[in-house]
């Protein structure tokens, strides 16, 4: 019983460090997608520059670009969040409103 549970123990430490290990990544990941995000909505909205504005739209039509993706490209008023800060935000405006 004892080997069995020390084997558990070794087994469920392995799988917290790749956990750990897939969480860093996603951040990373996540970061390069914010960077690539904001790149493609300054250079179509603000620098008005229609070389990326076809690649984003090739890359909508080719479903690289999903709908949120296409809107933060092309909307000058969009803002460029990863979707897990929105959802933070939201959660936090919502606290900060049942505070007062």
């Amino acid at each position: 019983m004892i080997i069995k549970a020390k084997t558990l123990e070794k087994i469920i430490t392995k799988l917290r460090e790749e956990k750990e290990s897939l969480k860093a990544q996603l951040q990373k990941f996540k970061g390069f997608w914010h960077n690539l995000m904001s790149h493609f909505h300054k250079k179509i909205t603000y620098d008005n520059d229609q070389n990326y504005k076809i690649v984003s739209d090739d890359l909508y039509k080719n479903g690289i670009f999903d709908d949120n993706d296409n809107e933060i490209a092309n909307n000058i008023y969009r803002k460029v969040t990863i979707p897990d800060e929105n959802k933070n935000n939201k959660l936090k405006k919502k606290n900060d409103f049942n505070l007062n």
